[in-house]
C-alpha cells in the first residue's frame, strides 16, 4: 500500500512540475523578442510535450517550420539566415521521428527529404548524416532493406569523413541490423564486430549494446554458448551503468535463449524480470515482446489458455503503439495457436488479419507464415484446392 500511495505522489509531483513548465514556456512565447527566440521556445514546447502527447507535440513543431518556412522564402541573406535553416531542419527531423513512432513513414520521409534539400545546400554535414540514418531507420522499419542499406552506408560513409568514432560505430550497428532483417548473418556479426572493435579502441561509449548484438547473431545461429558468454558480458556491464533498458533487453534476449533451448520456466523467469523494467521504464516496444515470449513459452508446455491470455496482452499493447510488426507476428501466433487447438475459423479471421497488415508493410516473414497457416485451416476444412494456393504463393 505504502509503495502504491508514494507512486501515486510521484505521478503527481511529476504532472505538476511537467504543467509548470509548459506554463512557463508559453508564457515565454508571448514575450519572445523576435522569430530566432520565438522558435526556440517552439522547440522546446515541443520536445517537452512529444513523450506524452506526440499529436500536441507535433502541432509546436510544425508551426515553427511553416513560421520559418515563411520567413525562408523571403531571406536571400541576412546574419540570421544560417540560424533560422538550422532550427528548420532541427524541427523537421523531430517530426519525422514523431511520425516514425506513430507508423506515419510515407510522411516522416517526405519531413527528411526536405530536411535533406536544406543540409545540402548549407553542407551541413553532421545533419545530413543524421537524416540519412533516420531514413535508414524508417526503410528498415518497413522491411525495404535495399533502401535501408543504401541510407545507411550514405551516413557511415559521411561519419568517417567527420570521424566520429560514436556515429561510425553506431551506424555499423544499424548495418548490422539490416543485415539481420536479409538473413545475412556473416555481414551482420561483420558489422556488429567492427562496432564493438572501434567502441573498445576508442572508450567512446560501453559496448553494451554491441555485445547484446553479437549475442544475439549466435543465438540465431543456434550457438547458445557464445551466445550466453557475449550477454552476460553485457548484462555486467549494463549493471555497472544502471542502464535499466539494456538490462532489460539483456534479460529478454536470455530469455529467448533458454526458450529456443526448450527451458521454458526459466525463460518466463527472465521474461518476467524485463517485462518488469520495460513496465517501470514505460517502455512499451519491450513489454508487447515479451508477453508474446511468455505466450509462446506456454505454448510450448501445451498451456493453450494462459498462452492466448499473454498473446492478447502483447497485442493490445502493439495496437496502442500502432506498432504494425509486432502486430502482424503476435495476430499469426494466435492463428497458429487456434489451429492447434482446431478452432479453423478463428485461424483463418487471425491468419488473414496477420496478412492484411504484413502485406501492406512488406514483412515478407509474417507474409510467409500466414500463407503457411491458411494452407494447413484449408487443409483441415477439406479444401485442397485453396490449400494448395496458399501453399504456392
Amino acid at each position: 500500500m505504502r509503495n502504491i500511495t508514494a507512486l501515486v505522489m510521484q505521478l503527481f509531483i511529476f504532472s505538476i512540475v511537467f504543467a509548470s513548465n509548459i506554463d512557463s514556456l508559453e508564457t515565454d512565447l508571448s514575450k519572445a523578442a523576435n522569430s530566432l527566440e520565438r522558435f526556440e521556445i517552439l522547440m522546446n514546447l515541443g520536445n517537452e510535450i512529444s513523450n506524452s502527447n506526440p499529436d500536441s507535440g507535433l502541432y509546436y513543431l510544425q508551426k515553427v517550420i511553416v513560421e520559418s518556412d515563411s520567413i525562408l522564402v523571403g531571406l536571400k541573406s541576412s546574419p540570421n539566415k544560417e540560424e533560422i535553416e538550422n532550427i528548420n531542419v532541427k524541427a523537421l527531423i523531430k517530426v519525422s521521428v514523431i511520425l516514425r513512432l506513430q507508423a506515419k513513414y510515407k510522411n516522416a520521409l517526405n519531413y527528411l527529404r526536405k530536411a535533406l534539400l536544406l543540409v545540402k545546400s548549407s553542407g551541413n554535414k553532421e545533419k545530413e548524416e543524421e537524416i540519412y540514418e533516420v531514413m535508414g531507420i524508417i526503410y528498415r522499419q518497413q522491411g525495404e532493406y535495399k533502401y535501408a542499406l543504401e541510407y545507411e552506408l550514405n551516413a557511415l560513409e559521411i561519419a568517417k569523413i567527420l570521424k566520429d568514432s560514436s556515429s561510425i560505430a553506431s551506424l555499423f550497428n544499424n548495418l548490422g541490423v539490416v543485415y539481420m532483417g536479409m538473413n545475412n548473418y556473416k555481414e551482420a556479426l561483420n558489422c556488429f564486430s567492427n562496432a564493438l572493435e572501434i567502441v573498445e579502441k576508442t572508450k567512446v561509449y560501453a559496448p553494451n549494446v554491441e555485445l547484446l548484438n553479437i549475442g544475439n547473431i549466435y543465438k540465431i545461429q543456434e550457438d547458445y554458448s557464445k551466445a550466453l558468454q557475449y550477454v552476460n558480458r553485457a548484462l555486467s556491464i549494463s549493471e555497472q551503468k544502471e542502464d535499466k533498458q539494456r538490462i532489460a533487453e539483456c534479460y529478454f534476449t536470455l530469455g529467448d535463449i533458454f526458450l529456443m533451448q526448450d527451458s521454458n520456466k526459466l525463460s518466463r523467469r527472465y521474461f518476467v524480470d524485463a517485462l518488469n523494467i520495460f513496465s517501470e521504464l514505460n517502455y512499451n516496444y519491450g513489454s508487447d515482446e515479451c508477453y508474446s515470449k511468455i505466450g509462446e513459452s506456454y505454448k510450448k508446455d501445451n498451456k493453450l489458455k494462459e498462452a492466448l491470455k499473454n498473446y492478447e496482452k502483447a497485442l493490445e499493447i502493439a495496437e496502442r503503439q500502432n506498432d504494425k510488426e509486432t502486430q502482424s507476428y503476435i495476430l499469426l501466433e494466435i492463428a497458429d495457436l487456434y489451429l492447434s487447438l482446431e478452432d479453423i475459423g478463428l485461424a483463418e479471421k487471425y491468419a488473414k488479419k496477420s496478412l492484411i497488415i504484413a502485406s501492406k508493410m512488406h514483412f515478407i516473414n509474417i507474409i510467409n507464415g500466414a500463407y503457411k497457416t491458411l494452407s494447413k485451416s484449408f487443409e483441415y476444412k477439406g479444401d485442397y484446392k485453396k490449400s494448395l494456393f496458399y501453399l504456392n504463393k
